[in-house]
């Protein structure tokens, strides 16, 4: 049976955050795995996610994002994108605290996922792997220049103003976009603010990619309509192979884990991290050994 246990914390500009904890009565904990959710979403999600992990005797923590969920803030905005990174940078000190024994992973999703793999670029944190699915490097659709142009002055007059949000198509799964329609906590707006920073750190994340040193899954569907399959399969093609694989699922829509195929995604990414666990118990033997 799953556990959820509801906590809060304060980011540095005094925002309450809310996450939650999932765990199962099997123990030890093998692993724990942070969820980074995308635009729109917030934790409750990937409780589904979350039960799939914990059957497999991972405990799972998440958070909503600033602007999302149960999260404090003005709704889809954040003050800069170091705000969204330094939420990622407690989530992992929360894993550590409450699972000090245990490897963590981080598993991402679209905007999660640009936020993911620009904090492993640029923070390098010690945990063992994450997966990013379907990451906004870049989108299927290009806004109008005068229409950015717009957007930006808009911006600078009206921080409140949103975007139109984006393409609901995420999933082909019916029942999974009936709730996603009759979820409150749901939103698809976007500020300005928000939009333009995730924006330009897809671009950079594309440009370092070969600055990436933890080992990641990375999967995108090759029928997403909303970010590009291709950009992530050029972040792979930049990256270090030893540090970066990549699986695209032919047919699939960008919501990977809620497709009407999402065991096969779950299955191939726990046998991932089984891998990477496999790897990180084989280092520290060796190290013992030393």
């Amino acid at each position: 049976m799953m556990h959820c246990e509801t906590f809060y914390w304060y980011s540095k500009d005094g925002t309450k955050i809310s996450a939650c904890s999932w765990t199962t009565d099997k123990q030890p904990v093998r692993a724990v795995i942070g969820i980074v959710h995308g635009l729109g979403e917030h934790r409750g999600c990937y409780e589904h996610v979350a039960a799939y992990f914990t059957s497999y005797g991972y405990a799972v923590m998440a958070f909503d994002q600033r602007g999302h969920g149960e999260t404090e803030g003005k709704k889809m905005y954040t003050p800069s994108y170091e705000e969204l990174l330094e939420n990622v940078d407690i989530l992992i000190k929360e894993m550590d605290t409450r699972y000090p024994d245990a490897p963590a992973l981080l598993y991402s999703h679209s905007m999660g996922g640009n936020i993911t793999l620009n904090y492993l670029i640029r923070y390098r944190p010690k945990v063992i792997g994450a997966i990013v699915a379907s990451p906004w490097l870049k989108l299927m659709w290009r806004p109008p220049s005068l229409a950015m142009l717009w957007g930006i002055a808009r911006e600078q007059l009206q921080p409140n103003y949103r975007y139109p949000g984006m393409n609901q198509r995420a999933t082909s799964d019916p029942v999974m976009l009936q709730r996603y329609t009759q979820d409150p906590l749901r939103y698809g707006m976007i500020t300005p603010t928000l939009f333009s920073c995730v924006h330009r750190a897809g671009r950079i994340a594309l440009t370092q990619a070969h600055k990436l040193r933890t080992p990641i899954l990375l999967m995108h569907g090759e029928a997403d309509l909303i970010t590009s399959a291709k950009a992530s399969a050029k972040f792979a093609d930049r990256a270090d192979a030893r540090y970066c694989t990549f699986h695209s699922w032919a047919g699939f829509r960008h919501e990977l884990h809620t497709e009407k195929g999402r065991d096969q995604v779950m299955a191939r990414t726990v046998a991932w991290m089984e891998e990477q666990l496999d790897q990180s118990s084989n280092q520290r033997d060796k190290r013992l050994e030393q």
